[in-house]
């Protein structure tokens, strides 16, 4: 018995020990005002464009199906329905928000120049870091189209769109906006998770951070796995909107009406920052103007997580009907559209229904969906490894290029499929193209040039004298 209680001593040191090791990040802090969130930002302004390097797997962001030409084309051409309520000489102004890797932007001028309405747009290209915006240049991913006339880089931070500059320091005023496009980005504003106890008021989530490293000894850029290695512990505490922020207690009624609709316990998300930015947007749109947004869907109605780690950033999951609820108390027309993939919100700076963009975004979105198809696509293809499969392969292809074809990811499984039936000059020539739009080595293209140059190259001839 005394051996047992040596072995149970000595099992409680060693627990005692490790413990003690543990650095505390931060101690008990509301979860919208977590260093999270800081981190989270920080990583996109150190990382830039790098944040959206899909060849490495974890460090990638999950946005390459959102930035994908399919998905810009379809929102192309809801703002093409939407286009005959104003004069044909009027300037079209487009604002990202978010831009990020550049991508949904570029694929968006490709999608304009095809429907038409190149010459007339202006695409306003955002983010809260200028070097992500310097690298989109640096990379060539508009060389295509002229900056000052086709597009603008300008920095910006939400909610405030008044203080805006371009990339170069320049004060820069937004207005009379025809569509402002948020994809993955109202995920990334803080939010507090809530939920209504038995005294039918509410508590809120703290967060308790620590590691075996203090923040100081890590580098945010090369450890991306920092935030998922985390040691985080939750509590929940009462909620006092008297402490509460300025813009909390703005939009609070509607989050108490909106949160009626659950049982009592239930993890509710109140996505405040979400809603002021909302907010703000209506005096930078012209009328029957509209701002989309794409973003994570909530599982099934409110799920009990409350955010998703990605590299070293963080997404905030959304209550999806208070957005709805929201726009629809301000007397704007909202259409919205929810699947396993995305959930989906337009809404417009009007409280008519303008039927021609109602047909677009159900055209787009519920009847043909080629932004769905082109990521079930890409998945398929990444199944296809047998040689008995090249006519499946071929089917799948010649799809993925009626909807795309633009893309290096579309260009590159063309050349793929040369290569699975060995014609392989032909290959060669889709790889090289794809290159010169594979802005982020996505598709490895190196080594698969490589390789066929090997294959290509002439033996050297002997003759034996």
């Amino acid at each position: 018995m005394s051996l047992y209680i040596y072995f149970l001593l000595k099992n409680a040191f060693k627990m005692s020990n490790i413990k003690s090791t543990e650095v505390l990040i931060e101690d008990w802090t509301d979860f919208d005002k977590s260093i999270l969130h800081n981190i989270s930002s920080e990583y996109y302004a150190k990382k830039g464009i790098d944040a959206f390097d899909n060849s490495k797997l974890n460090e990638s962001i999950p946005n390459s199906v959102s930035c994908s030409y399919p998905h810009a084309l379809s929102v192309a051409k809801i703002l093409l329905a939407n286009l005959s309520n104003y004069p044909s000489t009027k300037k079209v102004k487009v604002l990202e928000l978010g831009s990020g890797s550049g991508m949904f932007a570029r694929h968006f001028l490709l999608a304009a120049a095809e429907l038409g309405f190149l010459e007339r747009l202006e695409f306003y290209l955002s983010d809260i870091a200028a070097h992500s915006l310097l690298q989109i240049k640096e990379k060539g991913i508009l060389k295509e189209f002229t900056e000052g006339l086709n597009y603008h880089l300008l920095t910006l931070r939400l909610p405030d769109l008044d203080s805006v500059s371009d990339v170069y320091g320049n004060v820069f005023q937004l207005s009379d906006l025809d569509l402002v496009v948020a994809n993955y980005v109202i995920d990334a504003l803080p939010m507090m998770p809530l939920r209504r106890n038995k005294n039918g008021k509410f508590d809120k989530l703290q967060l308790r951070l620590a590691d075996k490293r203090s923040l100081e000894e890590v580098n945010l850029v090369h450890d991306t796995s920092f935030l998922s290695r985390l040691d985080i512990k939750e509590k929940w505490v009462e909620y006092n909107l008297e402490e509460a922020s300025g813009i909390e207690r703005k939009y609070y009624s509607t989050f108490e009406i909106n949160s009626q609709k659950y049982p009592p316990g239930t993890a509710l998300r109140y996505n405040y920052f979400a809603l002021a930015v909302i907010d703000s947007l209506k005096a930078k749109l012209v009328e029957k103007g509209f701002f989309y947004i794409l973003d994570i869907p909530s599982q099934t109605g409110i799920s009990q997580s409350t955010y998703l780690v990605y590299a070293n950033s963080v997404a905030n999951l959304i209550d999806e009907q208070l957005l709805i609820e929201f726009t629809r108390s301000e007397k704007l027309h909202t259409l919205n559209h929810r699947d396993h993939i995305f959930f989906r919100l337009l809404v417009c700076n009007s409280s008519e229904v303008n039927h021609s963009l109602v047909q677009a975004f159900t055209h787009e979105f519920h009847t043909t969906n080629h932004t769905n198809l082109y990521h079930e696509l890409t998945q398929m293809l990444n199944m296809i490894r047998s040689p008995q499969s090249i006519d499946v392969l071929k089917f799948l292809i010649d799809k993925f290029q009626e909807i795309d074809g633009k893309s290096a990811l579309s260009i590159t499984s063309k050349g793929f499929y040369y290569e699975a039936i060995r014609d392989y000059p032909k290959a060669f020539e889709h790889y090289q193209a794809a290159q010169t739009v594979d802005f982020f080595n996505e598709c490895l293209l190196e080594e698969k040039l490589t390789k066929l140059s090997s294959i290509l190259k002439p033996v050297q001839q002997y003759q034996i004298i």
